[in-house]
């Protein structure tokens, strides 16, 4: 199985959590070569429809991990 990043593409994961505002899946994606987390809720219009809210944001990084900066000073 390959794990080659694909431009404009990605995947979701289905998360459990007891926060009723956590998203109900989330996942890395890759859009013009940048890198991106989507998140995505089970919404509900004032109609009564249902539908899939997203939200795109910076690559989740682990509280543990120290993300990856290119803003180092020149000493």
């Amino acid at each position: 199985m390959s794990k080659e990043k694909k431009d404009n593409r990605g995947a979701a994961f289905l998360r459990k959590s007891d926060n009723p505002k956590a998203p109900w899946a989330s996942g890395p994606v890759t859009v013009n070569g940048e890198d991106y987390e989507i998140s995505i809720w089970q919404e509900k219009s004032q109609k009564g429809d249902k539908y899939l809210g997203l939200k795109f944001g910076p690559p989740y990084v682990p509280k543990n991990q120290k993300p990856e900066t290119n803003d180092d000073p020149d000493w």
